[in-house]
């Protein structure tokens, strides 16, 4: 799968689910590892809740908080599909991390 930047990057295995959201383990092409979040959009509604969702991570990402996660990338995984890239958390979610 390539990204809006070129980033190319080989989706594993899936590391968490929730409503229309999957998250997998991804590989860009030298292998570092990333939290790939798949968002399915089988509505014209859900598409407009995932690009809602996308402009607010890039809003976001440019405050540069560390409690907010940086959206590294993004791009479309299919016609029904946005997919978010992010820093992947090696000690469980950023949840986890937080309340750590």
């Amino acid at each position: 799968m390539v990204l809006v930047s070129g980033r190319s990057i080989r989706c594993g295995r899936q590391i968490a689910e929730g409503g229309f959201s999957y998250v997998h383990i991804a590989f860009d092409s030298s292998g570092k590892p990333f939290a790939l979040k798949r968002i399915r959009t089988q509505s014209s509604e859900q598409r407009k809740e995932a690009e809602h969702e996308l402009e607010i991570n890039r809003s976001l990402t440019k405050v540069q908080h560390r409690n907010i996660l940086p959206l590294i990338d993004f791009g479309l995984g299919s016609p029904d599909e946005i997919v978010l890239l992010y820093p992947l958390m090696r000690q469980g979610s950023l949840r986890d991390d937080i309340n750590r």
